[in-house]
């Protein structure tokens, strides 16, 4: 009988670098880092992805709604499809859990994601999610546009002074 799996986990964003930081005075920041990105990241909670699920499949049942370590005692003969939900947009920390997920797979198991927002989406490429998370977890644009008014802003004023406005 093909049945349906949902997975949820709140995954820690920075699980590398808080390890490496542990104890020393840079913890401070990977903290501060992943506080930041926890906001930027609205993540629901548990309740929210269970009620969801419920709306998009209706054979969804909390009998079938598991975590991460109860991957490896799934029989996955048995499964058709598994339903990863994120609890926020683009699945920040989920990295490890979908590299676990696909080597466990069967080869008809089908692999879709409802995130946060209620879209749902086959996980096929993860290629550009992949550098969607890099640059949601870098803050490589924000630092980028940052630099670049401290940058402009003095270009700016010069031209105005020059100009006449104050």
């Amino acid at each position: 009988m093909p049945s349906t799996v949902f997975l949820f986990a709140a995954p820690p964003i920075y699980p590398v670098l808080t390890r490496w930081t542990q104890g020393s005075s840079f913890a401070a920041i990977v903290r501060k880092m992943h506080g930041h990105a926890v906001f930027r990241q609205n993540s629901r909670s548990r309740e929210y992805m269970a009620a969801a699920a419920a709306v998009e499949y209706p054979e969804f049942a909390v009998s079938q709604h598991i975590g991460p370590k109860d991957i490896a005692t799934l029989d996955w003969s048995l499964v058709s499809r598994v339903v990863l939900l994120w609890p926020d947009s683009s699945g920040l920390g989920w990295r490890p859990i979908e590299q676990k997920v696909r080597t466990t797979l069967g080869t008809q198991t089908e692999l879709v994601v409802l995130n946060g927002r209620r879209r749902k989406f086959a996980l096929a490429s993860a290629k550009q999610l992949y550098l969607r998370r890099f640059l949601e977890k870098s803050f490589l644009p924000d630092l980028l546009l940052t630099m670049g008014f401290f940058v402009l802003s003095p270009v700016l004023l010069a031209a105005d002074l020059v100009r006449g406005r104050k």
